[in-house]
């Protein structure tokens, strides 16, 4: 697979997974959401990457060898950068 297919794809699920965390977690369908958010951004990049969503999942791929250690990497970045910006997106929409 092509290294900026998984980022792409780490970054728009993790950002998605993340964010619906961040607005839902409070509430009283928050884990149904939750739920609903992590199986919807596995499926939607399943095609561009393993959905991995967490750096401890990237590196157990690596571990099994499932992934190479720069698909590894690339994952991990993707997936800090998304949840910097899912964190920053929710105090913005969460003053206004």
């Amino acid at each position: 697979m092509s290294i900026i297919r998984n980022f792409t794809g780490e970054l728009i699920a993790t950002f998605f997974f993340i964010s619906v965390i961040l607005l839902t977690a409070s509430q009283v369908y928050g884990a149904f959401s939750i739920g609903l958010a992590l199986t919807i951004s596995i499926l939607f990049v399943s095609k561009l990457s393993l959905g991995a969503l967490n750096p401890a999942v990237a590196i157990a791929l690596w571990a099994k060898k499932a992934i190479n250690f720069t698909t590894m990497i690339v994952y991990i970045i993707a997936e800090i950068i998304a949840a910097i910006f899912a964190v920053l997106w929710w105090k913005y929409v969460s003053k206004n």
